[in-house]
């Protein structure tokens, strides 16, 4: 029998995955008002949070990194309820954008706004938040910083040991194992997943848990770990799910498509997907 994702928040958010029979989506439609198509890296402006002011200088003794957005409360960008940091810059989309990019906003690596590792973290891991089940880093491209991303995931760490931590690249890890940059492998092995690959939106539909697109692959942290001490080629993925032969460690709450429709139980306007 068929198994479909159904995600509550205890703010009357109701999310079902991308894969769900649109008759099932519609008939909660029909009893909570309609739903809104819901992207990873795409909040609303509830969710947001308030950044700090810039760093003084871009020359700053401590490690900084250039910020697009804080939010919290996410369903979309990895398992359970997450707060997400979406770095500035992309060299990806500065040189060819991925098809159907929707998030171009992103791309300019002088866009934004340069905020310490620890300004960050305080914002990112914001107790009023709480409560939360990881945490979730992506762009623009957030490997582009991988000295300042390694350096905050450090951080979290130090504060939150048991952190769940998940990371989007639009590189892929063959790709990223292949950077001459040491800060790379250093920030791959201290997150617990990786999503890769570039989007595309031809592939977005019905790609599955975590992922923009189709072509993305997940992998866990023993994947991680192989392939970092292997030194590539990754591990392959299962053809069927994108997903690699070890079973990710994500023990709990349950996977969240990449793209969803959310149903607001308070509420009965907004649009149909």
């Amino acid at each position: 029998m068929p198994e479909y994702t159904v995600s509550v928040d205890d703010d009357g958010t109701i999310m079902v995955d991308d894969t769900t029979p649109r008759e099932l989506a519609d008939s909660f439609g029909r009893r909570f008002g309609h739903g809104r198509a819901r992207y990873c890296t795409v909040p609303l402006p509830n969710q947001l949070a308030v950044l700090p002011p810039a760093a003084a200088t871009a020359g700053v003794a401590e490690v900084a990194l250039r910020v697009h957005s804080v939010y919290h409360r996410s369903l979309t960008d990895g398992p359970g309820r997450r707060s997400t940091l979406k770095l500035q810059g992309c060299s990806i989309g500065m040189e060819r954008p991925c098809p159907g990019c929707i998030v171009p906003d992103t791309h300019d690596p002088a866009g934004g706004r340069l905020l310490t590792v620890a300004a960050i973290v305080d914002v990112l891991a914001d107790p009023a938040r709480a409560p939360r089940d990881g945490y979730s880093l992506l762009g623009g491209e957030l490997l582009d910083q991988a000295e300042g991303v390694t350096t905050l995931l450090g951080l979290l760490r130090r504060r939150e040991p048991d952190a769940h931590v998940v990371v989007y690249s639009g590189y892929t890890l063959d790709e990223l194992l292949g950077r001459p940059d040491p800060w790379v492998r250093r920030a791959l092995a201290t997150v617990d997943v990786l999503i890769d690959g570039r989007f595309d939106k031809a592939l977005a539909a019905g790609a599955g848990a975590y992922r923009g697109s189709a072509n993305q692959r997940i992998y866990d942290r023993p994947a991680l770990a192989a392939a970092l001490i292997q030194g590539g080629p990754s591990p392959a993925p299962d053809r069927a799910t994108g997903r690699t032969a070890t079973p990710t460690t994500t023990a709990a709450p349950p996977p969240i498509s990449g793209a969803g429709c959310s149903f607001d139980t308070s509420s009965s306007t907004g649009d149909r997907p």
